[in-house]
Parts: C-alpha cells; sequence; structure tokens
C-alpha cells in the first residue's frame, strides 16, 4: 500500500484547475493564458505531499518573544484563511484519499476511516476532516515531498518549509488579489505523523500507527446478532 511516507525538504502544492469542483486560487503574476476569473471563483488550493511534524517544527509561545524557551506546537490560522486537515494527528493519509482531494472531490467523514495495525478500523474523530478558521490553533507540520507518481494528475512540486509557511504565504497572495471578505480554502492533503521530546506535544498525536482511507466497512458498526432467549429448567 502507497503512502505518503517520503522525505525531503520541499511541499507539493497543486492549484486545482478549473474544470475541477473546487474554484482555482492563481498566484500573483501566474500567466495561465487565460481569462481572468472572477474573485469568487479564486477560493481554493490544495497542499499535498508528506507531513511531518518533530521538535524542530516548535515555535515560541509568545511571537513577541521569539527566543522564549517556552514552546508549542501550533501556529494561529491567519484572516482571510480556512484550512481543512484530513488527517488526524499521529495518522498516516492514504495517497487515493489525497488524490480526490488534488482532484477537486475531498471526501467527508462518511468517505472515510482509521485503519489501524492488525487491520483494526474505526470511525474518523469527531470534526474530521476538521476546518480550522482564523484564529484557530494548528500543528506547525515541515512539509515534505512526493514522487509525481503519488500524485494526482496535474499536481506540482513547488518549495515549501512548514505548513505555517506555506499558510502564511497563500494569505498573503490572497490579500494582494484583492479578494474580498471570502477566505481562501486550503487543504492540507498530507500525513498528520508526528512525535516530541515533550510529553505536552507528544500526547496530541494520539492516532499513531492509524492511516486515513477510504472507507470499505459500513458507517454505523454492525448490530451484534441477538442472544437465543435462554430455556428455563423444569
Amino acid at each position: 500500500m502507497d503512502l505518503q511516507r517520503s522525505a525531503g525538504n520541499a511541499a507539493v502544492c497543486r492549484m486545482l484547475d478549473s474544470r475541477a469542483a473546487l474554484p482555482v486560487q492563481r498566484m500573483p503574476g501566474e500567466d495561465t493564458g487565460e481569462p481572468e476569473a472572477s474573485a469568487s471563483s479564486r477560493s481554493a488550493t490544495v497542499i499535498s505531499g508528506h507531513g511531518r511534524f518533530g521538535d524542530n517544527q516548535r515555535l515560541p509561545r509568545n511571537p513577541d518573544n521569539p527566543r522564549s524557551r517556552a514552546l508549542k506546537a501550533t501556529f494561529t490560522v491567519p484572516e482571510g484563511i480556512e484550512l481543512i486537515v484530513y488527517a488526524p494527528p499521529g495518522a498516516w493519509l492514504e495517497n487515493e484519499v489525497a488524490k480526490l482531494v488534488e482532484s477537486g472531490e475531498p471526501p467527508t467523514a462518511d468517505n472515510l476511516e482509521l485503519v489501524g495495525p492488525n487491520n483494526k478500523r474505526k470511525p474518523m474523530p469527531d470534526g474530521f476532516p476538521k476546518t480550522y478558521t482564523a484564529g484557530q490553533e494548528v500543528i506547525n507540520y515541515k512539509l515534505m515531498p512526493l514522487e509525481a507518481k503519488h500524485l494526482a494528475e496535474g499536481a506540482t512540486s513547488v518549495e515549501g518549509g512548514t505548513l505555517r509557511d506555506k499558510v502564511a504565504d497563500l494569505a498573503e497572495a490572497h490579500r494582494a488579489q484583492g479578494d474580498g471578505e471570502a477566505p481562501l480554502t486550503v487543504h492540507y492533503a498530507c500525513c498528520g505523523v508526528g512525535s516530541s521530546s515533550i510529553p505536552e506535544i507528544e500526547r496530541l498525536f494520539e492516532h499513531r500507527n492509524y492511516t486515513v482511507m477510504l472507507r470499505t466497512t459500513s458507517p454505523s458498526p454492525s448490530p451484534e446478532p441477538e442472544k437465543p432467549a435462554k430455556r428455563r429448567k423444569k
């Protein structure tokens, strides 16, 4: 099973094409040879590849004091962005799930399940895929590339570093385009694996050893068979 487990120093970011179910978000200065779309149609993009958190991705709790030793695992979603995360903390993301997101057909929780050791299956945790809006905290994953064969058709690789930096760049580009009050939707179609030497952060990755996969079982647990009525002894 091909999972998003490559290593490297860049991110894979796919701008959805205009035929996809989600609208196009173009970066400033990009010449596509097509007429400029309206602001309402430039509202979504996908970050694809591999994501992993480590202690090097920790951030100062107080942004005004970057040298502080008080560190955290998360960053604050900036204004103008809503970020959709498909893999809960600790979980891998199956390539087939990521490809649906990249193709503009993002699956819902009813289409997904977590698969763990010994093929143990359980529903997605409450709220996932989860949408984070401006002001909410999201884990600052390191972004790394996948080979083209693991991506949906048309996906391209861009330079990257961390999810915080990529989201900040997208927010700045969105503001520069003057897209008004409508937020840019960023689909984070990457793994949520991670670890830390700090117990408080380590506990965030509670879905370790599980993979987000397309559902093959019923969304509702199978009912237990009825127990036969006990015979009364004479």
